[in-house]
């Protein structure tokens, strides 16, 4: 048997508990509202971003070390974006990367291809046997280099050979973000004639989402209780204090 006792002090409380309630509903839906706001201007970032670097090109710099530094804006887009919008670059990157078709669990991809041009002006003694062989060899410093081996013989008026090239290009790449716009950059002491950079960086679909709570959850609160009363078996009283508690997520706002 649970018995109301409704007096003037207890209708009080359970005025102001509904005024606390419908408060805390208002703030959550301005805090919902926020959390949407903050979405859409990072969308509109995102999207100035993306046409910035649509008009972009390549740009090419030797810094005082010797290091030449090439820089261009990355496209940023949901995992979504890119595989719906952009099929044939996602199957290309995931082709060549041997990643899943979905690119799950892949941040960003970068593509760089390198030109470079090179000739070699030698001299070479004609050995009695009718062989010659000759050298060359270019350090870039970094691990940067190229070694190049000619051994050829002259047979009546044919030359016959082998050449053999060993080279070694390291790269350097990050990703920077400046103003909400993200730059691919691409560093080495290797010299080159022209590069061509492309760059895109994942983002996460749910841009500042808001993420529910546990269903489980301890909280600090004021509310109505039941407690066991001698007089009348069950009453309900005004209760103010530490409280576990458990929600179905279609409740949690």
């Amino acid at each position: 048997m649970i018995k109301l006792e409704l007096n003037r002090d207890n209708i009080t409380f359970i005025g102001l508990v509904i005024v606390v309630l419908l408060l805390l509903g208002q703030c959550s839906s301005n805090a919902s509202l926020r959390d949407k706001v903050k979405e859409l201007k990072g969308q509109v970032t995102l999207g100035e971003a993306n046409l910035m670097a649509s008009q972009d090109s390549v740009e090419i710099k030797r810094q005082e070390n010797g290091n030449m530094i090439a820089e261009i804006s990355a496209f940023q887009m949901t995992n979504e974006q890119l595989i719906k919008t952009n099929k044939k670059l996602a199957s290309d990157y995931a082709k060549a990367l041997d990643l899943n078709k979905k690119l799950k669990g892949v941040n960003s991809l970068l593509k760089a291809e390198i030109t470079d041009k090179d000739s070699i002006i030698f001299n070479s003694n004609l050995n009695p046997d009718s062989t010659f062989s000759f050298a060359d060899s270019a350090d870039y410093g970094d691990g940067n280099y190229r070694y190049t081996w000619v051994n050829g013989k002259l047979i009546d008026t044919k030359v016959t050979g082998t050449i053999d090239i060993e080279q070694k290009i390291t790269l350097w790449s990050s990703i920077d973000e400046k103003d909400g716009k993200k730059s691919l950059k691409l560093s080495t002491k290797y010299p080159f004639d022209e590069i061509n950079l492309q760059g895109v960086s994942l983002v996460n679909a749910e841009l500042n989402a808001y993420n529910k709570k546990s269903r489980w959850n301890i909280n600090f609160g004021v509310g109505l209780g039941v407690i066991p009363n001698g007089t009348t078996g069950l009453a309900v009283t005004p209760t103010v204090g530490v409280m576990l508690g458990w929600s179905p997520k279609w409740l949690q706002f």
